[in-house]
């Protein structure tokens, strides 16, 4: 059973299409909805070049995002940089997937991305959360806006977490068609 689940996420935009490419998606070059955001909020600057010394699991990130607090952004929907977002202890889910994905790559996980899509199949409104693929294979799910704590891919319902664009830093992939 899924815990810590609020009514909101994040943006509403229209329905997208149903997710085609799955999980790992299709590289693209095609200008997304989410594009200007992405870059704006500094997630192409984010340096993975010099990992912390000591490195942290995913549920020790996870926890340092949790004590965040939840803030609904204005109706412009502004992508907070990961330094704003510790700075005010507060976000909303892309300033916190965003946040997330930074710790990631300062602890050293290569297997990193942000993605944005619906939290339930279903869902009219988009959600953004952070993915760590680990060397087994396994991917981990950090939503702290959402969850209580990490989960594996493969303990969900089929129909939640829905990508439909994803980031890794150096690419961007579409899940739809």
């Amino acid at each position: 059973m899924l815990t810590g689940l609020p009514l909101l996420v994040s943006v509403s935009l229209e329905a997208a299409p149903q997710t085609l490419f799955g999980w790992r998606g299709h590289p693209t070059t095609a200008v997304t909805p989410f594009d200007l955001k992405v870059m704006a909020s500094g997630f192409y600057q984010i340096d993975p070049s010099t990992p912390s010394p000591e490195r942290l699991s995913l549920s020790q990130i996870f926890e340092a995002a949790a004590v965040f607090h939840y803030r609904r952004d204005n109706a412009a929907d502004d992508w907070q940089t990961p330094a704003r977002t510790e700075q005010l202890q507060a976000g909303d889910c892309e300033d916190f997937a965003l946040w997330v994905y930074n710790q990631l790559k300062k602890n050293g996980y290569a297997g990193a991305r942000i993605m944005v899509g619906k939290f339930d199949a279903a869902d009219a409104r988009f959600h953004t959360w952070a993915v760590c693929s680990v060397g087994n294979g396994d991917d981990y799910i950090i939503d702290p806006a959402l969850q209580t704590r990490v989960w594996k891919r493969s303990e969900l319902l089929p129909e939640l977490y829905q990508p439909q664009y994803s980031f890794d830093g150096r690419n961007k992939y579409s899940h739809i068609a």
